[in-house]
């Protein structure tokens, strides 16, 4: 499995884990999801526990830790969709920029 493929499978096993709580969200694991922004089926407390999941799934999965909270940034005008999350995080991971 390449790094993309590492990376997706972490957000496809977070949406899988958030959707199991809040069944009524139903995320899709496709690359147009919006994860953040308008248009989101997520209110704040369901993305952070999305969040942290990504995070420990990176965590086990390729021993590497990040903050998706830092990676999603404040100010952004455009939603955050599945695909965004995973380049930022494909970003990060190539420059090393594991915190």
């Amino acid at each position: 499995m390449n790094l993309r493929e590492r990376v997706l499978a972490a957000v496809h096993g977070a949406i899988d884990e958030v959707n199991g709580i809040w069944p009524d969200l139903k995320l899709r694991k496709e690359n147009g999801t919006t994860l953040m922004g308008d248009g989101t089926a997520m209110d704040s407390t369901s993305f952070v526990a999305f969040a942290v999941s990504v995070e420990e799934r990176l965590d086990q999965d390729l021993r590497v830790t990040l903050s998706v909270m830092d990676l999603v940034g404040e100010g952004e005008t455009a939603p955050l969709t599945l695909e965004s999350l995973v380049e930022r995080i494909e970003r990060s991971l190539a420059c090393g920029a594991q915190q």
